[in-house]
């Protein structure tokens, strides 16, 4: 076994680097927030938001206009330090990450008309875990009173705004570096990837360092959808309503790219770890497949799935056409090499917060 002497900040960095080991642990997911890959967010504020008729923005914008909906790093700093993590009686102590996958309603926006937000917080509401939905319901509560309160329930830009959401600015800014409750036992922080990964801006695009951490992102993606952790669970929404107006891609969650993607790599964890949200229409077989079956899938075409937006016949189909197919067949060959076969090393943190010895057992991580 070798061992090396490394601070919380270094064991994490290594963390982040490992093959299997960050596939198993929640720590990966909330480091990757603190070095600014993700931005995770918290549950109740995003409950709040959707009840106050608001919907999504980007990465860049949400931050900017509504920094109180996410973390900052004190807070998730105390997520990660919080609780005995070697108590065998009562190990569950603690926050719950939901990792949302979802059907993009269009290329230019994935959510342009609510639903999918709306259905995601009823769901959580209705299906997190019992002690979530507190916190939940409590956010839905406090922006539907705000909602009556200063719009009379009614949505829209009035004079001198810059957009709908202009009037709620003042609701969502961080007054303090932290604002968790004391006990964050079940508190619900929440991933969604166009909120928490650095998107394309229109005329901005992503600066290079954006860009930068959004291919790390993207890397690291498989370690939230695929994390073995109690303490994540994969939030799957089916709901496509193709009737409502905005929605232009109608594409069901089962012939998609990057959906396929998120549930097969979502398949290793335990069932009881996974909340469906709207039915599971088609036939996704939520099972692992091989690299090369998930590749021949991705580049499978059939007479009968031609249409004026599909003329190749894809049966599996991405918002930007063929450029994400490689990507994602690539990003699912790293995943099973990663958990399945070079996940041969142990690491083991020992110590206090902030410092302590880091043991590497076995083969490459």
């Amino acid at each position: 076994m070798e061992v090396m002497e490394a601070g919380f900040g270094c064991a994490m960095d290594v963390l982040l680097e490992t093959s299997r080991a960050k596939h198993h642990t929640e720590l990966t997911v909330y480091w990757a927030h603190v070095v600014g890959i993700f931005a995770l967010m918290k549950g109740p504020e995003v409950a709040k938001y959707v009840a106050m008729g608001a919907t999504v923005k980007p990465r860049q914008e949400m931050e900017r206009r509504f920094p109180g909906l996410y973390l900052s790093v004190e807070e998730v700093l105390q997520l990660m330090t919080e609780g005995d993590r070697r108590d065998r009686i009562e190990p569950l102590k603690r926050a719950r990450i939901y990792a949302l996958s979802y059907s993009w309603h269009s290329a230019e926006h994935p959510d342009p008309t609510g639903s999918t937000a709306k259905t995601v917080m009823k769901g959580l509401e209705e299906k997190g875990r019992l002690d979530s939905r507190s916190f939940v319901r409590a956010g839905r509560e406090e922006g539907e009173r705000l909602f009556s309160k200063e719009r009379g329930g009614k949505r829209g830009k009035r004079e001198g705004e810059e957009d709908e959401e202009f009037w709620m600015e003042k609701d969502f800014q961080r007054t303090s570096n932290n604002t968790l409750p004391k006990n964050t036992e079940s508190f619900p922080v929440y991933f969604q990837d166009f909120t928490s990964l650095h998107q394309w801006l229109p005329v901005k695009g992503r600066t290079p360092e954006e860009d930068a951490l959004f291919k790390q992102g993207l890397g690291l993606l498989s370690c939230n959808y695929g994390n073995t952790s109690e303490k994540v669970y994969f939030l799957r929404c089916t709901d496509v309503p193709a009737e409502l107006e905005g929605v232009t891609n109608k594409t069901p969650y089962h012939k998609r790219g990057w959906t396929n993607f998120e549930s097969r790599v979502a398949a290793v964890k335990d069932k009881s770890y996974t909340i469906h949200l709207a039915p599971l229409i088609g036939a996704l077989e939520l099972i692992p497949l091989t690299p090369p079956a998930l590749e021949r899938l991705m580049e499978e075409k059939r007479p009968e799935e031609r249409s004026d937006d599909n003329r190749e016949g894809f049966v599996v189909r991405f918002t930007n056409g063929k450029e994400d197919r490689p990507l994602v067949a690539n990003l699912y060959r790293a995943f099973v090499l990663d958990t399945q076969v070079r996940g041969q090393k142990t690491i083991l943190m020992i110590g206090g917060d902030a410092g302590g010895v880091l043991c590497v057992d076995g083969g490459a991580a």
